[in-house]
């Protein structure tokens, strides 16, 4: 999609959505850059009307004032729409600014940010509600038609969670379990000629998937790779069977890492380990630890900001639901607790 312009620092990003009419204009150019296009009949064309609609607060009577909304009606269906409907601020009760300021945040700092700051900056008044708003955006994280990686793919399995030293009292509950996480990464490789005339190589991370799996088991390896790798690629890994085995079931080629074999780095998959510390503190400096019903969408997250570090507007967008029309989230959504494991 075309994109407007985009703000290269947060001082510039301050001045470009200073007020609702400047969020909702950006929010306009990014949706329909060509012009109003419905979205239920497909029809170019249309008109903008401005409407006025009775709050939905519950302290509003019927004396409380009517506010005014933008909207742009179909000039072939007659259907009304509004520029954040079909994305994930439909139906919000918060200022654009607030959504825009929390999008920025999260697709530009790298470190994220927890729901604490968040609500201590804006003044949201209320934890729960930068919780949630952030959530909301977590899930707008992961399109469903996203590309698999591909080529070289290293992986590796971890624990995260469970006992944390330095915890006390009821923050360090009995029975607390770590869960097992996947990590595939696409290894890159990068060539140049130094000084000297020698043509040197390097390894570096591409595009990442992570995800909370029951146990690293052939079974559970089979399925995250046919979901995640697309075939014909190399996977590479530590001596565990199961993955020779998923690779083996679903004709994959493998490449078995041995201590022994690997003098150089050290490290059989340098570049997943390298992942999966950065995954580690990052839950760890930004979040203080996460449980394990919400966990999957904080690895989104990190997945997302990971592979969207150098396109920091298409990351913006994309926070938004603005490229990929993202359905509302809704509350009853978030609380409800994984049924996948």
């Amino acid at each position: 999609m075309t994109r407007p312009p985009f703000p290269k620092n947060f001082r510039e990003f301050q001045a470009w959505f200073s007020d609702e009419q400047a969020c909702l204009r950006y929010l306009v150019r990014s949706r329909w850059p060509d012009g109003f296009v419905c979205s239920h009949c497909g029809h170019a064309g249309g008109w903008e009307i401005t409407a006025k609609v009775k709050s939905r607060s519950a302290s509003s009577t019927d004396t409380t004032p009517r506010r005014t909304r933008m909207l742009w009606e179909c000039a072939g269906c007659g259907k009304q729409t509004s520029a954040t409907s079909g994305t994930i601020l439909d139906h919000t009760r918060l200022p654009l600014m607030v959504w825009f300021h929390a999008a920025f945040l999260m697709a530009t700092d790298k470190r994220g940010i927890s729901a604490i700051l968040l609500d201590s900056q804006l003044d949201l008044g209320n934890h729960k509600t930068a919780w949630f708003l952030l959530h909301k955006l977590r899930r707008a994280m992961v399109n469903a038609q996203r590309t698999k990686i591909k080529g070289v793919v290293e992986m590796d399995g971890t624990y995260v969670g469970g006992y944390q030293p330095g915890l006390k009292g009821g923050r360090q509950r009995k029975g607390r379990k770590a869960a097992m996480v996947l990590v595939a990464v696409e290894v890159l490789t990068k060539t140049w000629t130094d000084k000297q005339g020698k043509v040197r190589t390097r390894e570096y991370g591409g595009r990442v998937r992570i995800e909370v799996v029951r146990a690293e088991t052939a079974e559970w390896i089979a399925d995250f790779i046919s979901r995640n790798v697309e075939p014909g690629s190399l996977i590479r890994s530590d001596a565990l069977g199961g993955y020779s085995l998923a690779t083996r079931e679903l004709g994959y080629r493998y490449e078995k890492r041995v201590q022994g074999n690997i003098r150089e780095t050290g490290q059989v998959v340098p570049i997943a380990h390298r992942v999966i510390s950065n995954l580690k503190a990052w839950l760890a400096g930004t979040h203080h630890g996460v449980g394990r019903p919400h966990l999957q969408a904080y690895l989104d997250e990190f997945v997302f900001r990971f592979n969207r570090r150098q396109t920091p507007e298409a990351a913006f967008q994309t926070v938004l639901g603005l490229g990929s029309q993202h359905p509302p989230v809704r509350r009853h959504t978030i609380d409800r607790k994984s049924t996948r494991l």
